[in-house]
């Protein structure tokens, strides 16, 4: 299981839609983010994930091209169980280093 792969280490922050963790991946020398989410009880409106998790990780997969500093990259995406209802990301990078104004003029910069 994919899940089993990331340890985590400290807790970074939580939110409505899950939890952050500083993780370690025992395979590397690397500390990734690892984020929890909460799945409700039926899943969202249509039965499956809430949409706010399929975009997020399609936007990901989609900014995989793109190298910046203030952008996490997507590293994997897996459900540790179907009885847990949760889906953990495992994002490489720090968001503690995120600028508002560097991350707006690369944003321009693609147009």
């Amino acid at each position: 299981m994919a899940t089993l792969r990331y340890e985590p280490v400290a807790e970074i922050g939580v939110s409505a839609d899950g939890t952050v963790y500083k993780a370690h991946d025992p395979h590397s020398v690397h500390f990734v983010a690892l984020k929890s989410v909460r799945v409700p009880n039926g899943g969202g409106a249509g039965g499956g994930l809430p949409i706010s998790t399929v975009c997020e990780v399609a936007l990901l997969r989609r900014l995989e091209a793109f190298e910046h500093p203030s952008v996490v990259r997507l590293m994997d995406v897996c459900a540790t169980s179907p009885t847990d209802r949760e889906i953990k990301r495992c994002f490489v990078g720090s968001l503690s280093s995120v600028e508002t104004l560097k991350l707006t003029s690369w944003a321009k910069s693609l147009t």
